[in-house]
């Protein structure tokens, strides 16, 4: 019987450790995530992952990841980009930030996007993404598809998540 436990509390750590995809937080106790698009000289797309509980001041923060995209035709044509050797079609950044934290950051982005839809209000990626957060000493993923909606106002220098 303690080797049933010692294995099951094994896979528990185990499993917590590589919960590491930000594309699941949405579902825990107070995140929320938002796909955003904004285009004016350039298409980018915002994906932002935040945490803020209600009535705790001061506690809020977001990870934030921006693709730029430099060559729309390009990116439909090819369809799936290496973020880390397609840079003249895409560029990619992340940033983590709080109320005491909004400064550059320190990290690598690789990976790759497929695009599975694209038109002119709404683009559909499968994101396999990996950010190296040199900083904080730590790996972030975003792994799965999502859906980037076309938002009238958005601030890039304001996450949409901290208000």
């Amino acid at each position: 019987m303690p080797r049933v436990i010692l294995t099951y509390c094994i896979l528990t750590i185990l499993a917590s450790c590589s919960r590491t995809n930000l594309l699941t937080y949405k579902h825990r106790k107070f995140f929320k995530e938002d796909s955003l698009i904004k285009s004016d000289t350039t298409f980018t797309l915002y994906q932002t992952v935040c945490y803020n509980r209600p009535g705790v001041i001061d506690e809020e923060f977001c990870y934030e990841l921006t693709l730029t995209f430099l060559d729309t035709a390009a990116a439909k044509a090819k369809k799936i980009l290496n973020l880390a050797t397609d840079t003249l079609i895409v560029k990619s950044r992340y940033g983590a930030f709080s109320v005491w934290n909004w400064g550059d950051e320190h990290n690598k982005v690789t990976g790759q996007i497929e695009i599975v839809a694209w038109d002119k209000n709404t683009v559909t990626l499968k994101e396999n993404i990996h950010v190296s957060d040199f900083r904080r000493k730590e790996t972030k993923n975003y792994k799965g598809t999502r859906t980037y909606k076309r938002k009238e106002v958005h601030n890039p220098t304001k996450n949409s998540c901290i208000e």
